[in-house]
Parts: C-alpha cells; sequence; structure tokens
C-alpha cells in the first residue's frame, strides 16, 4: 500500500515516524485524528535529509517498509495549513 508516513521526531540514528494504514488517496479525504496510525523506527540512513515534520511517500505491507519514494512538501504544507486552520 502506498502511503504517507511523517517523521515525528530524531533520535540518534533513527527518526521516530508516524506511519498511515490508509492510502495516500484516503488521506486527502480523512480527517487527520480519523486516520489509524502506528509509530515506527526508521533508519535516518533510509531517508534524505530527514527532518521533523517531513512527510514521505511509502510502500508498505504493516508496519514493514519496502519502498520510500522521497518527501511530499505539497502534503507536508497542506497539513501544516490544516492544523493552522485548527488553532485559529
Amino acid at each position: 500500500m502506498k502511503s504517507y508516513m511523517t517523521i515525528d521526531r530524531i533520535e540518534g540514528k533513527f527518526a521516530i515516524c508516524e506511519l498511515e494504514f490508509i492510502s495516500t488517496e484516503q488521506s486527502a479525504e480523512v480527517d487527520y485524528w480519523e486516520r489509524d496510525t502506528e509509530m515506527i523506527d526508521v533508519p535516518t540512513a533510509m531517508l534524505k535529509d530527514p527532518e521533523q515534520g517531513d512527510v514521505f511517500m511509502v510502500e508498505h505491507e504493516k508496519e514493514t517498509l519496502y519502498r520510500i519514494y522521497g518527501k511530499d512538501n505539497e502534503e507536508k504544507r497542506r497539513r501544516i495549513e490544516a492544523l493552522k486552520a485548527i488553532m485559529g
């Protein structure tokens, strides 16, 4: 399944990420707090220039990543705008 993974924080050589268990298409239609997610640890060596808050498009089965397509800056921007709207 292709879905989004967001870096929550960096701890040493690992990025602590929130992995969504819905497709990228469904993600755009579902409110953030209604998404099924799980936290996973990803070696930072697998990610290009990882920073907190980065959103990556990934392919996975359950918690096992098969491919990291790269950063999705448009999705990151969309999420920031949604958070701003919620916070006023």
